[in-house]
Formats: C-alpha cells, structure tokens, sequence
C-alpha cells in the first residue's frame, strides 16, 4: 500500500495527471460526482486532509492524504456516500474455535475383533504390547506439526502432552497405582460424571494435578471430552487424542469424522471373548498402512520388524487410516 501510495504521489506530481481520469479504473466503485472541479493529490502526505476547497469557489480541490489513511478512508472523507471497508487483514481476525483434532483409536483385538473378558485382557500379559501402548500414547511431536493447532496459539503453554479417552469401566481395569496414566491427559467418559468425581481419591480432583501428570477430566461423552481437550481448561498443550477403550467409547469415537486412525494389535489366535470392537478395519472405510507409515505415525524403530512372539501369543502391530 506505501509503494502504491508513493507511485500515485509521483503521478500526480510528475504528470499533472487528473484524479477523475484515475479513480474510475483504481477504484471502480467510488462514485465520482464532481465532473468540471480537477481534484489533485499532493506528494506531501501529511497526517491528514488539511484542506478541501470548495468546488464553488474553486475548480480545484486539494487533498492531503495521510499515511495511516487507506485511499478510501481519504476518498470517504470528499463523498460521505464512499464508505471506507472493514478492516480484513490477519492481524484483526480473531477465529471463534480451534481446528479440530484427530482421534486414534488404540487397540489389541483377536482375529474375531474380540477385545475383552469380564472387564479384562483374555490373554496372557504381554509386555511387549504393553510397552508399546505406554510409549505411544505418551510420544509426542514437536509444536508445529501437531495437526490441528492454529497457528501461535499454543506456544505460550509450556507442557505438551498427549490425552487418552477412556470409559468406566476401562479406567476401573487399570491399577489403582497407576492410575491416572503417567505423562498423559486422563479423560474418563461417563453417564454419571458427578458420582463418578465423588469416587476420585485426594490429589485426584477434576482438573488438578497429582505429580506432573494431569488429574483425570471427566465427560459425559467422547464429543464433551473432545470439547474440554480443545478448550482452557486443560492448562497444557494437548497433542494426540487416542481413545483406548472400551467397546462403547470405541463406538461413540468411530460416529466422528475425526475418528481417522486406528493402532491395531492383531492378537493371532482366538480367545474366548465377552466385548468386541464393531467396525469391521478390513472393509471399504479402512486401509491398512504399510510398516514404513507405521513407524513414522508411531516414532517406534520395530528393529525386529511388527511381528512379535511372547508367550507363545504371536501378535502384529498395524495401522489403519480411515478413506471414507
């Protein structure tokens, strides 16, 4: 706009160039309702318009145009009926919500998508698996490649962490030691969330924190989760959503269209199973990554390649991107 304002300047000053023959193709939409009078910017510049002559007196009307005035804002000062626009740069624009985050569903499932057994694993501990739950669900990214994020609006928060969704009776499941899961944002989802923050032990209240990890958030259902993960009241940068069960929340999370991704552990033989993961990742809505785009979504190595033996259980680390 300076370069445009100092060209005009000089156009003026060196052509003797007359404003009603500019405006029209500059600024199409100014009406110009003065056709005898020659109107005439000078190369000064001063603060403002210092003086406007009157056309009936003289056929020359002089406007001294600020450097902090738009050409509108000075040509709304000649003609009331010009209108300077509303100021659109990006400094001024403020968005009312944040991008939305992606959800990544992590699971261990039988070939039969079996899940679970009276509230717990049906097979053996496997520590393989479970340190690979623990690492990635804690992993996460340098800011700026988190998805999601609008841009500088996070880089005050100085913890960064990933969240993981769960329901219940998934939380119930988990040692009282451990819980809350270390290094990551607990959000426990469920029908009753006042009895349920009643039953949190001291150091554990709503919001809180025990050590340096969050204490848990409690919702009412996976898209309240997902509003508490995106909004202040967490304290921290959230990184990664990963909902890690049970069958229920699973549900609720696939009905999202930020439901994208799924960290599948493919148990290679059947168990006897009570709970069952619903969507079916081998039709048309899922394609299986391959091990290369594996690594680089998890940051895991898999120096002895995805598929591991422990325990005579044979098991396979996948990933699933959702196409549809």
């Amino acid at each position: 706009m300076t370069f445009l304002r100092v060209s005009l300047a000089r156009v003026f000053r060196d052509s003797s160039a007359t404003l009603p023959r500019l405006v029209p193709a500059l600024c199409p939409a100014i009406p110009l309702r003065m056709k005898a009078p020659h109107i005439i910017l000078t190369a000064s510049f001063p603060r403002r318009i210092s003086h406007l002559a009157n056309p009936s007196v003289s056929r020359t009307t002089t406007i001294r145009h600020a450097p902090c005035q738009s050409w509108s804002q000075a040509m709304s000062q000649l003609d009331p009926s010009c209108t300077a626009p509303r100021d659109t740069t990006l400094s001024s624009y403020k968005p009312n919500t944040m991008p939305s985050k992606s959800l990544t569903l992590i699971l261990a499932a039988t070939p039969s998508l079996g899940i679970g057994k009276s509230g717990g694993l049906p097979w053996p501990q496997l520590k393989q698996e479970m340190g690979y739950f623990a690492r990635v669900t804690k992993r996460t990214w340098p800011t700026g490649i988190s998805e999601g994020d609008a841009a500088g609006q996070m880089a005050e928060k100085r913890t960064r962490m990933n969240a993981v969704v769960m329901g219940r009776k998934t939380w119930d499941s988990i040692p009282e030691r451990f819980r809350p899961l270390a290094g990551r944002v607990n959000v426990v989802v469920t029908r009753d969330t006042n009895a349920f923050t009643k039953t949190l032990g001291n150091g554990e209240e709503q919001g809180g924190r025990t050590g340096n990890t969050p204490s848990p958030l409690v919702a009412s259902s996976v898209s309240d989760a997902l509003q508490q993960l995106q909004s202040d009241k967490v304290g921290i940068e959230v990184d990664k959503i990963m909902v890690i069960g049970g069958a229920s929340i699973y549900e609720q999370a696939l009905k999202r269209k930020e439901a994208k991704h799924v960290l599948l552990t493919k148990i290679q033989r059947e168990y006897e199973c009570d709970t069952f993961f619903s969507e079916d990742l081998d039709g048309t809505n899922w394609k299986k990554a391959s091990p290369e785009e594996l690594k680089e979504f998890t940051g895991e190595a898999f120096e002895h390649g995805t598929e591991v033996e422990e325990k005579d259980v044979r098991f396979e680390f996948c990933l699933y991107n959702r196409v549809a």
